[in-house]
């Protein structure tokens, strides 16, 4: 039963348990929920924006720029919240239900998941805007509040209902302001008129102010190209974008206003075909009234109709900005844009290309379907940003060019006429890409056209689409349309392409008939040449043709007498050699023939102008600047044509081509990018040149001004600043592009000006500095000009100032006690001052203070006024000054209170005034409460009366108001039935002294001690020297002695008197301590000396000047009670100094140096047992005491005796000391004592010394012995060297030997030293004396030493100024800087001989080009070239260096010597150390052959090796061998030669011929 009653009590605890835990974890999960719930509806987000987009953020200022405006806040998800709207200035701003018309100054209340307020603008200022939201949140009632400043100011109103061609929108969603967009039309005007009030409901479709009559405003246009302003309106002029800025003032005000807006004008654009066919030919093609596609050829033009009459030197770029794009699929690809942006695959395929001539742009396209579109400039987002699909972040939309632009192709039957050697390409022929032939079209040559087989005479290139010639003839190109068109593309009409000229549509197939015909030209049709020079010509055929050289006739030839030219001819080739200047537009006519064996001749000219030779021309000017983009033409002081050779030495920079037809030599420079390029115009005939050097400058094509945040550092864009007068700067910075722009920063101007009405001076309201910081001076609006040097940006900085109206303080009247402080809490209005600065004052400083923060310090006992006012800039008069003011009383601070007497009687009945005492007595709170602890006893008034109730004792206790209970005091109170009558009386002390201005107490003594009647009277004899009050306090007044008499009338005893007195000597006060300090602080003495130290008390005339001095250390000062130190040891001590008034500290540092230098000599000794030696005694000065005692440390190591004498006992170490007896200076010397050592050193151990000369070692000898040991010298080969008996050693001959030194005792410790005699260096020279070095080279010196059969040839290097100039150990020297320096080289043999050159540094001027005579050169197999080029400038600084990139071609040596060693192509650069190159191409030709036996008839084939390019055969005797595309045929028996021109380089074969019937060859 009982383990029954345990399992069910068990269970029970279990169960109660679990229902326990149970209830906790439901409440730790409720309060977990409450806690997530809270968190959750405290993190609702509200979004609060305007009509036009913008998120305002709580205590965000907006500037509000239109009469009527909207504000919405979204977020919430209860449809029952609750918006409640206010506007904290309705005199400024009023607010209403949305959609209505009706406006108020009282709060509006909406409901809904959003909620809407509408505004209205009564007149400029500012205005706070209120906003509560109230949300029901999971059942939690949460409310947040917003507060807006909305400053309502002057502003073109940002609000318009759209017209035809005429809207106001953002053009971009991150713009800050408005923009008017406008549509141009040629035949009807688009006007945009001005308003005369916003607030007129009739008016929205016109341009208003927010306040004021528009018409009445001043208007101005910045591109009246673009904008016009004409009557009291707006009209578009032409496509582009311009600022219209306008300046207002009211009528009698004497303030104007300024404001300004962008206008955006989009083009009409007008289609135009080149031949003037087509339907829509003439027709404007925008596609709001063009719809269908619109059908062109390449080379068509479209006019957007942009005018340039006001600038024309504007470029269309800063107008429009086209747009090129296709659609693959559902999805657009940008072709290309103006702003140079593409898609690499389809960049070639279509273009708009301005005309400036025409003032058109000319579409370059391939045959495809293209979405064309015109953005204004500026409001291109970038192709990206086109697709909407997102939402539209853009808003001025661009010109779209009819439904398309379908561009046709030319595929046709083609009739082609080439010349050999020529090509003929398809993409151009049939005006379709190339990745749309090759995606949709096969072609191939017909093999049976014309009875030929047209791969013989052509050939078809799949990659290019290119059709090349082969040899002469009729071919034919079959091209083949695929079946279905690729869905990569979309060309045209695609389906009825093939179309035949019989009417049979959409073959898909067209042809294309080739005729190749033969060509016949000279290798050059016109040269000018310079007296002397030659020009080889030759004839050229456009296919290998088989010529004999007498089929060639040159007229003139050699035997003609031409006075300009001589003309050497060699068949096919002829050399022309000028001889005399050729008259003005009269040049010579070199013609050559050809005559086949038909009869058919070929005719071809020359024509040869021969000038002066030009020893000397210049380029004018020689420094040019172009802006990049720009084209700028360099022209030469030559005064006729030349053939002159122009160079860019960076032609990334810019590049230079020369320009034909001008009367002086020029070539026309295009700059590229920022930086520096020399031009140089090479006269080939006799590599004369000139320079110019050209920068190409990057202007700054983009200015704008910035605002930067002083936190943040981060800049940004604003047209227009709006700020307050409390921040008294702004800082602004130029925001400009592009990044590469040569232009500084500093060099920016930045300026203040004024509106144009406005009779303040700019800078009176702000002034600017060159770094932008702005200085605001009063309220106003200027505008900031940033000028760069061609192009200028403003801001319109609008500063406002919206002072307080009244100040209001926490406290208006403030009891304070001295030395307490209060910090004053302040309240202003309006909220949203601009200027929140406070000044605080205080009328007496000597009672109050306060500082800048309103903090109030009570400074002494009196009353004063604390005054706050607002801090105003410069402004209007009619501002006031806000102020409010405090009224401080300060009062001593209470320190105690005390009773007259610990003890007071009374009689039953009987009352009396305590005698209550304040400390201090005046200017102290002395509201004090009184109490007694039985008022059975006594009782008390709260005026310090007691009354007796019965007989008694009871506390009275008395609590001081500023002191609490912790100062409070007591008294017993005894209550006697009846008075009590004195028996005797006496006052104490009965004498006494008190200082002039201080008090003593007097104390009445009564017998018996409950004696009833207390009163005193007490009385001075001398009140000149001391008064006494009631209470008996004694105050001193004047030196002398007084007698205080106290009177006691006992009216209990008959009104018996009694007196008593004390004498009171009155002295003048003490003078107490406020600093203290010694003199000297610190002293340097010798021992035995002393000095006194001289004690200095603040202020001088102290009373109590005694001083307590301690030596902090004995053993080195001792100090009397009367300051006096005392050396006693050397070292350092601190004399401790303290005055006994006030306990003032001061030291004194005393440093004690001996008397004497004194030491012993040796101060370390090593001694033999049984030896002795006596230290000697070294003291300076030498007349000093030297009466001294000795002792050692340990006597059974060594004694001493008193002269001083050691004697050394036993091993080991001791020390002798020796005290000076006069100056108690000790000297010390160490002995070690042991058995008996030597040992010898030499001070060299390996020397080196030149023949004939001496040198004399030093032994060193280390031994304990009492005297040291003499020494014995020897040398190791006395044919070498000889040594005396002092170490001296004198060199006899070259060699080596070795010297040994050897003690003379019973050790016989030794030393040697190797010597090497050599023969020294007896003069050194250098290879140069003066040199000069770049800096950032080096050149290598070298030195000449004399004998040569010196032994040591090595020198040491050394420079003058490192600086300047370092050298290394083998004489290679390194510029580092310019100046001179001096480089050393000194021998290392001891002879000490030194040579020097003085080298110059300079900067190194670089080569900027390497000119190349000829860069294409074809060279025999064997033969060596000197490359011919000139590098510029001539006295340049570098050096040349020759590189072969094809070894087994040709390989080039270091004097730019070409040789010749294999076939085929090499590159030959010549490589400058400034980097700058040029290369030289390298043909290498052989023939196979050098000579051929043959027989009559016989044939045999030659081959030039190592070029694919055209070969010239010729023989020199056809009737021995003629050659045909190298072929050679014998004809007759002889000898002939076979040449081969390739590209001018002459190859020859001897051909012997025999006769047929020859049998060996």
């Amino acid at each position: 039963m009982n383990r029954l009653k345990e399992k069910i009590k068990k269970k029970w605890k279990v169960m109660t348990g679990l229902t326990v835990m149970f209830v906790l974890v439901f409440l730790v999960g409720f309060a977990v929920k409450a806690h997530f719930t809270t968190k959750a509806a405290d993190e609702r987000t509200y979004t609060i924006y305007d009509s036009a987009g913008k998120v305002l953020t709580s205590g965000q200022e907006y500037t509000m720029r239109r009469l009527n405006d909207l504000f919405t806040v979204t977020g919430a998800q209860d449809s029952q919240t609750k918006y409640e709207w206010q506007s904290l200035k309705p005199d400024v701003l009023l607010i209403g239900q949305a959609g209505t018309n009706n406006y108020v100054g009282t709060p509006v209340t909406t409901t809904g998941t959003t909620g809407s307020i509408a505004t209205k603008a009564l007149i400029q200022g500012s205005a706070g805007l209120r906003l509560t939201v109230t949300e029901n949140i999971n059942g939690v009632e949460t409310t947040k509040s917003f507060t807006f400043t909305i400053n309502v100011q002057f502003s073109i109103n940002e609000s318009l209902d759209p017209t035809t061609g005429v809207e106001m929108t953002k053009v971009f969603d991150t713009d800050d302001r408005k923009a008017i967009i406008m549509d141009y039309h040629s035949a009807t005007t688009t006007r945009l008129e001005f308003g005369t009030s916003a607030s007129d409901p009739t008016q929205k479709t016109k341009l208003n102010f927010m306040f004021g009559n528009a018409q009445n405003g001043d208007w101005v246009s910045s591109n009246k190209d673009v904008v016009k302003v004409e009557g009291k309106g707006i009209v578009a002029i032409g496509p582009g974008r311009a600022k219209l800025t306008v300046t207002y003032q009211e009528t009698g005000d004497t303030v104007s206003y300024t404001d300004e807006i962008w206008v955006y004008v989009r083009p009409e654009v007008k289609y135009e075909s080149a031949d003037g066919s087509g339907t829509a030919n003439g027709q404007i093609v925008n596609s709001d009234v063009y719809s269908p596609s619109l059908v062109v050829r390449t080379g068509d033009y479209l006019d957007c109709q942009a005018k340039f009459e006001s600038n024309p030197n504007e470029s269309i770029s800063s107008k429009l900005v086209w747009v090129i794009s296709k659609e693959i699929g559902s999805k657009k690809v940008l072709i290309k844009d103006s702003l140079g942006n593409s898609t690499a695959e389809y960049k070639d395929d279509a273009e708009l290309v301005w005309l400036p001539s025409l003032r058109k742009y000319q579409l370059k396209a391939k045959a495809e379907t293209y979405i064309v579109q015109f953005f204004v400039a500026e409001t291109y987002p970038g192709f990206d940003n086109l697709d909407n699909s997102a939402g539209k972040k853009y808003h001025c939309d661009p010109v779209n060019i009819a439904g398309g632009v379908q561009v046709k192709t030319n595929y046709e039957t083609k009739n082609v006429t080439i010349n050999i050697g020529g090509h003929y390409d398809l993409t151009n022929a049939f005006n379709i890409s190339l990745s749309a032939l090759q995606k949709n079209f096969s072609a191939h040559v017909n093999t049976n056209y014309d009875g030929n087989d047209g791969t013989s005479i052509i050939e078809f290139n799949n990659g290019t689409w290119n059709i090349n010639t082969k040899t002469t003839g009729k071919a034919q190109l079959i091209v083949e349309r695929h079946p279905n068109q690729n869905s990569e593309t979309n060309i045209p009409e695609f389906n009825d392409l093939g179309d035949q000229p019989d009417g049979t549509t959409g073959t898909g197939v067209v042809y294309v008939n080739i005729t190749v015909m033969q060509t016949f030209s000279m290798n050059v049709s016109t040269a000018d040449m310079s007296v002397g020079s030659t020009q080889l010509l030759y004839g050229m055929f456009g296919e290998d043709t088989p010529t004999e050289a007498d089929q060639f006739k040159w007229d003139p030839s050699d035997d003609s007498n031409n006075e300009y030219i001589s003309v050497s001819t060699n068949g096919q080739y002829a050399t022309v050699t000028a001889k005399k200047e050729t008259p003005s537009n009269s040049p010579v006519t070199v013609t050559l023939s050809w005559t086949n064996s038909d009869g058919l001749t070929l005719t071809t000219t020359c024509k040869i102008t021969v000038r002066k030779s030009v020893d000397k021309f210049n380029i004018l000017p020689n420094k040019v600047s172009v802006e990049v983009g720009q084209q700028q033409i360099i022209a030469t002081d030559l005064t006729e044509s030349r053939n002159l050779i122009w160079l860019s030495s960076d032609p990334k920079v810019g590049t230079i081509e020369q320009i034909s037809g001008t009367t002086n030599p020029s070539a026309m420079f295009t700059a590229l990018k920022a930086g520096k390029t020399v031009i140089t115009a090479l006269n080939p005939d006799n590599n004369v040149y000139a320079t110019c050097e050209v920068t190409v400058t990057q202007p700054v094509t983009k200015l704008a001004i910035g605002v930067e945040d002083q936190d943040t550092k981060q800049v940004t864009q604003y047209d227009t600043y709006t700020t307050t007068l409390a921040m008294k700067y702004v800082f602004m910075k130029a925001i400009y592009g592009p990044s590469d722009t040569t232009e500084n920063e500093s060099d920016f101007k930045w300026s203040v000006e004024g509106t144009s009405l406005s009779d303040v001076k700019p800078t009176d309201i702000a002034e600017i500095d060159s770094s932008g910081k702005v200085t605001m001076k009063r309220e106003g609006d200027v505008y900031i000009k940033l000028q760069s040097a061609n192009m200028y940006a403003t801001c319109h900085l609008i500063i406002q100032s919206r002072p307080m109206t009244s100040i209001t303080t926490d406290v208006t009247n403030l009891s304070m006690i001295k030395g307490d402080t209060y910090t004053v809490k302040t309240t202003y209005l309006p909220e949203n001052a601009s200027d929140t600065r406070m000044t605080w004052k205080s009328d007496d400083a000597k009672v109050a203070t306060v500082n800048s923060s309103g903090v109030i310090t009570a400074v002494g006992a009196g009353t004063t006024s604390i005054t706050v006012s607002a801090v105003l800039p410069q402004s209007d008069d009619n501002h006031t000054i806000a102020t409010a003011t405090i009224l401080v009383t300060v009062r001593e601070r209470l320190v105690s209170i005390a009773f007259g007497s610990n003890a007071e009687y009374i009689a039953v009945g009987g009352s009396k005034t305590v005698d209550l005492r304040f400390t201090p007595s005046d200017n102290v709170n002395k509201n004090v409460t009184y109490s007694s602890s039985d008022t059975s006893i006594f009782t008390v008034t709260q005026e310090g009366v007691i009354t007796g109730v019965k007989e008694g004792i009871a506390v009275l206790s008395c609590v001081a108001e500023d002191l609490g209970q912790s100062g409070a005091v007591t008294c017993m109170v005894y209550v006697t039935p009846q008075e009590v009558s004195a028996t005797d009386f006496s006052i104490t002390p009965s004498e006494d002294t008190v200082y002039i201005g201080s008090t003593i107490q007097l104390t009445p003594v009564f017998t018996p001690e409950d004696t009833t009647i207390r009163d005193v009277t007490w009385t001075s004899s001398d009140e000149a020297k001391a008064t006494v009050d009631a209470d008996g306090v004694v105050s001193g007044i004047a030196e002398g002695t007084t007698v205080i008499t106290a009177t006691y009338k006992d009216t209990t005893n008959d009104n018996k008197v009694w007196t008593s007195t004390c004498i009171v000597t009155v002295e003048k006060a003490p003078i107490y301590a406020t600093g203290f300090e010694v003199s000297p602080t610190t002293q340097n003495i010798i021992c035995g000396d002393e000095f006194t130290i001289t004690p200095k008390f603040t202020p001088e005339d102290t009373t109590n000047q005694t001083v307590i001095y301690q030596s902090l250390d004995e053993t080195i000062v001792t100090v009397n009670s009367n300051g006096v130190v005392t050396g006693v040891g050397p070292g350092d001590a601190i004399v401790q100094c303290t005055s006994v008034d006030g306990g003032f500290n001061a030291t004194v540092a005393v440093h004690v140096d001996n008397a004497v230098d004194f030491k012993l000599s040796p101060q370390k000794r090593d001694l033999a047992i049984g030896q002795s030696f006596t230290p000697k005694k070294v003291i300076k000065p030498a007349n000093a005491k030297k009466t001294a005692t000795w002792k050692s440390s340990n006597t059974k190591i060594a004694t001493v005796n008193s002269v001083g004498k050691v004697t050394a006992k036993k091993k080991g170490t001791c020390t002798i000391t020796c005290t000076l007896t006069k100056y108690r200076q000790s000297a010390t010397c160490k002995v070690k004592v042991g058995k008996l050592y030597s040992k010898v050193s030499l001070n060299k151990h390996n020397i080196r010394i030149g023949l004939n000369q001496s040198y004399r070692l030093k032994a060193t000898v280390k031994t304990n012995a009492a005297k040291t040991p003499k020494l014995k010298w020897k040398s190791s080969n006395s044919r070498i060297l000889k040594v005396s008996s002092g170490g001296k050693i004198t060199a006899k001959r070259v060699g080596i030997a070795r010297v040994t030194v050897m003690t003379k005792d019973a050790i016989h410790a030794k030393a040697s030293c190797k010597v090497r005699v050599i023969r020294r260096v007896s003069s050194i020279r250098l290879n140069t004396n003066y040199t000069v070095c770049y800096v950032g080279r080096s050149k290598q010196l070298h030195a000449i030493v004399k004998p040569k059969s010196a032994s040591v040839k090595k020198v040491k290097w050394q420079s003058s100024d490192k600086n300047i100039l370092q050298v290394n150990g083998s004489g290679k020297i390194w510029g580092i800087a310019e100046g001179d320096a001096y480089v050393t080289a000194t021998t290392t043999d001891g002879s000490n001989k030194r040579a020097r050159c003085f080298v110059k540094v300079v900067e190194p001027t670089p080569i900027t080009s390497i000119v190349i005579a000829q860069q294409d050169v074809t060279m025999k197999r064997g033969d060596s070239l000197k490359l011919s080029y000139s590098v510029l400038p001539s006295d340049n600084s570098d050096d040349i260096e020759f590189s072969s990139d094809n070894k087994r071609v040709a390989t080039v040596n270091r004097k730019g010597v070409v040789k010749a060693v294999g076939t085929g192509n090499a590159t030959i650069t010549i490589l400058a150390t400034s980097g700058v190159s040029s290369t030289v191409n390298v043909n290498v030709v052989a023939l196979n052959k050098s000579e051929l036996n043959l027989r009559q008839y016989d044939s045999e084939t030659l081959i030039v090796h190592g070029t694919a390019n055209a070969v010239t055969w010729y023989s020199s005797n056809t009737r021995v061998a003629v050659v045909t595309n190298g072929k050679v045929v014998a004809k007759g028996i002889g000898t002939a030669y076979i040449y081969a021109y390739v590209n001018g380089c002459k190859l020859g074969c001897q051909i012997n011929v025999t006769s047929v019937n020859n049998k060996n060859r």
